[in-house]
């Protein structure tokens, strides 16, 4: 297909390409519109040496080995954990069944110790509250199970206002674009269709001819068989 046949197409079938990309966009926000909002809250702690590390070679050793990331891994995967999640959610009162729409995630800022806790749900009061208790029983789990190293909060967890998905933004610009190729699609084969066989024309390959183009072999004496 030519520059000129790509024109053609716009041209003569616009309204059809606009026509699938509004349906495609309003699809796309019709269903966002009844998707559950599922909002994210983070707080971040700080992972250091404990008090009870005292000599200067000790501390050296220990933020070695934080900065390595062997433990920083550690401390993100018990935050990650189921059973830190609910005992953070028996500390604010969440039932079960209402806890099991919740998830976390855990990972260390890039080039340092801090560690940053979120948690995903549809409650965004509730997720921020889920967010700041579990940073304190995964600080409670280290200072029980590392004894020379500590978790300080430092960030607690804001209400989140917006949802992390659904997007309805995203959904309708990436719904428009599919509309937009699949209009374009349409509107061509409006407009080419296959006027015969490739074997009846001794050619290996099939051959499209314009409505157009097919009118005016006829009114030129030229049959298409």
């Amino acid at each position: 297909m030519s520059v000129q046949d790509f024109q053609q197409v716009i041209i003569r079938r616009w309204w059809l390409i606009l026509v699938a990309i509004l349906v495609a966009a309003g699809g796309a926000l019709g269903y966002a519109g009844r998707q559950e909002r599922i909002y994210r809250a983070s707080a971040t702690v700080f992972a250091h040496p404990s008090h009870v590390v005292s000599t200067p070679a000790d501390f050296n050793s220990d933020v070695g080995i934080l900065t390595y990331g062997t433990l920083a891994e550690t401390f993100a995967s018990l935050a990650e954990s189921g059973r830190f999640l609910d005992e953070a959610g028996h500390d604010v009162g969440v039932q079960p069944a209402a806890l099991s729409h919740y998830s976390t995630s855990a990972s260390t800022l890039p080039s340092t110790t801090v560690l940053q806790v979120s948690v995903d749900g549809p409650n965004a009061q509730l997720a921020a509250k889920l967010a700041d208790a579990l940073v304190t029983r995964v600080a409670q789990a280290t200072t029980q199970y590392f004894r020379t190293f500590a978790l300080t909060p430092l960030d607690g967890a804001v209400t989140p206002k917006n949802p992390i998905q659904p997007v309805p933004s995203h959904d309708a610009l990436y719904a428009g674009l599919a509309g937009l190729i699949v209009g374009f699609i349409l509107a061509a084969l409006s407009i080419y269709r296959p006027v015969a066989p490739a074997a009846k024309l001794g050619n290996a390959d099939s051959v499209y001819v314009p409505h157009a183009h097919a009118a005016r072999q006829e009114q030129n004496g030229v049959g298409v068989k």
